[in-house]
């Protein structure tokens, strides 16, 4: 029997199994994608975190973070966007009227 905290089943569809499988073996991927990818596909097959940290040769902490508050996440997306600082028409002059090439008599000479 399991001890601890239940972990949730991790379900994957054929392409979202696909996807991880080829980033496994691909040589281009980054290591730290790979890892994950094999962290996950584990996962999906129903191996322990604990059994998954010893097989990846990572802490148990890589495997099973701590859970963030469902509200924190929940809210973080949701945060409108700050106040813009100066109207876009100002920025628009400014960038204009810096950009603008000025010719002097010194250009021609």
């Amino acid at each position: 029997m399991r001890r601890g905290r239940p972990t949730p089943p991790v379900m994957l569809s054929p392409e979202e199994r696909e996807t991880l499988e080829a980033w496994r073996r691909r040589h281009s991927t980054s290591q730290a994608l790979a890892l994950r990818a094999g962290i996950v596909l584990a996962s999906a097959a129903g191996e322990t975190n604990t059994a998954i940290a010893a097989e990846a040769g990572v802490r148990s902490s890589v495997i099973d973070p701590p859970a963030a508050p469902v509200e924190s996440c929940a809210n973080s997306s949701a945060q409108p966007p700050p106040p813009a600082s100066y109207a876009a028409r100002k920025v628009a002059e400014v960038h204009a009227a810096s950009t603008r090439r000025r010719f002097t008599a010194a250009c021609w000479s």
